[in-house]
């Protein structure tokens, strides 16, 4: 009998099944980083494991890098993380907001890019 809940993995099989790069600084780094190793072993889903408070980023970063791939998120929840009344909590409460201005910002930078992008073409004299 084993120790392990029912439909469990053994952990010497999920050491074959997880990889982690550590050569990213940033979510944005992580995703580029992601996106070609990816690409090198044909993969076309990604089950993406973050803090639940940094997911709407990190998904925003990870489907801008890999359009063509399925990306599922699984949202983990910190302890040291208030989910609860988190206004409340200084800590908590900063971390929150930072992370939704650096997503309204993310957000802005992939909106603009194209529309900066075409705006900077040279255009055919006519």
């Amino acid at each position: 009998m084993s120790d392990r809940p029912a439909g469990s993995l053994p952990v010497d099989s999920l050491e074959e099944r997880v990889e982690t790069g550590h050569g990213a600084r940033d979510t944005e780094g992580n995703a580029a980083e992601t996106a070609a190793w990816m690409r090198r072993r044909g993969y076309h889903s990604l089950r993406l494991v973050t803090a639940s408070y940094h997911m709407p980023r990190s998904l925003l970063e990870f489907r801008h890098m890999l359009p063509d791939v399925v990306v599922i998120p699984h949202p983990v929840f910190p302890e040291n993380v208030k989910q609860r009344s988190w206004w409340f909590q200084p800590g908590t409460a900063a971390l929150i907001i930072s992370e939704y201005n650096k997503y309204l910002l993310t957000s802005l930078l992939y909106w603009a890019s194209p529309r900066l992008s075409a705006h900077a073409q040279p255009r055919d004299p006519e």
